[in-house]
C-alpha cells in the first residue's frame, strides 16, 4: 500500500472513532439531561406549556364505567363515555386548593389510593380500595387542607407503581396518560357542597397492557386545577419525587 494509501485509511480511522466518541458522549449527555429533567420535576419544557391530551380515541364502557359513576354522582343520564368530551378537562397536571375527596367506584384487582406529591414529598390522602362497584356516598371519604401546589398520584399496591396526574412524569409508563379529569362544576354529595368539583378517573395498569377504561378506580376531589409552577417552584418538587425515586431503588436492590 501507497503511503497516500495508508495515510488515507488512517485518516478514515480516525473520522470513525471521533465519530464513535461523538455518538457515544451524546448518549451520555441524553442520560443525564434525563435524570436531572426527572429530579427536577420536569421535563425540560417551557413552564407555560400544557401537557394537554385530548379524550382517548379508546375509551371503553366497562362495568361500572366513567359516565355511570357521573350519573350516579350528578344525576346526569350519559349513556356512553364519548358523550364526556364536553365536561373533560385537559390541563389537569398541578392542582391546588384541595378540600375534599371521596372515593367514587372501584374496577380492579389491585387495591389503589390517591395521594399528592408537593415539595414535602408524597402523601396517601385516600383509603386503599380494590373491588367491581359504585361506592354509596361517604363510605370512603375525608377532608383535606392543601392550599399549595401539587400533583396527583395513584399509588398501586400490588405492582408498587405510581401514576401521577402529569403524564411527563410517568417515567414508569413511558409518560402515557393515567388519569383523566372532568369537570362536574357545584354540586352536593355524600354531605359536602363540592364549590369546584372533579372526577379523577385512574387507568393502573400500564397502559399497552389496560383495557383503556379508566375505571380502575375514581375519585371525587373538590380542587382547583393550577397553572405550571415556576422553576423555582419545580425545584421543590424534584426534591419531593427524588426521595419518592431512591425509596424505590433501595427497594428494588433489596
Amino acid at each position: 500500500m501507497s503511503l497516500t494509501g495508508r495515510a488515507s485509511l488512517t485518516a478514515t480511522e480516525n473520522d470513525l472513532s471521533f465519530i464513535k466518541l461523538g455518538i457515544q458522549n451524546m448518549k451520555l449527555m441524553n442520560k443525564w439531561n434525563t435524570a436531572i429533567c426527572f429530579l427536577m420535576f420536569t421535563a425540560c419544557t417551557i413552564p407555560s406549556i400544557t401537557t394537554a391530551t385530548p379524550l382517548p380515541a379508546v375509551f371503553n364502557n366497562n362495568n361500572p364505567a366513567v359516565y355511570e359513576v357521573i350519573n350516579h354522582v350528578i344525576g346526569s343520564s350519559y349513556t356512553d363515555n364519548s358523550e364526556l368530551e364536553s365536561i373533560y378537562t385537559t390541563d389537569d397536571d398541578y392542582w391546588s386548593d384541595l378540600s375534599w375527596w371521596e372515593i367514587t367506584s372501584t374496577s380492579a384487582g389491585y387495591r389503589n389510593a390517591l395521594g399528592i406529591v408537593n415539595a414535602s414529598g408524597y402523601q396517601t390522602i385516600s383509603d386503599r380500595v380494590n373491588g367491581f362497584e359504585i361506592f354509596s356516598e361517604t363510605t370512603f371519604s375525608g377532608s383535606f387542607s392543601n392550599t399549595g401546589i401539587f400533583e396527583f398520584a395513584l399509588s398501586v399496591n400490588n405492582e408498587g407503581a405510581r401514576y401521577y396526574s402529569n403524564p411527563l412524569h410517568n417515567t414508569y409508563d413511558n409518560q402515557l396518560d393515567h388519569m383523566l379529569t372532568f369537570s362536574l362544576g357545584a354540586f352536593n354529595y355524600g354531605g359536602h357542597s363540592y364549590k369546584n368539583g372533579y372526577l379523577l378517573a385512574w387507568e393502573d395498569l400500564l397502559i399497552g397492557k389496560s383495557d383503556h377504561d379508566y375505571n380502575d378506580t375514581t375519585f371525587l376531589v373538590d380542587a382547583s386545577p393550577s397553572p405550571v409552577p415556576e422553576p423555582g417552584a419545580m425545584l421543590l418538587f424534584g426534591a419531593g419525587l427524588a426521595g419518592f425515586a431512591g425509596l424505590r431503588f433501595r427497594k428494588m436492590k433489596k
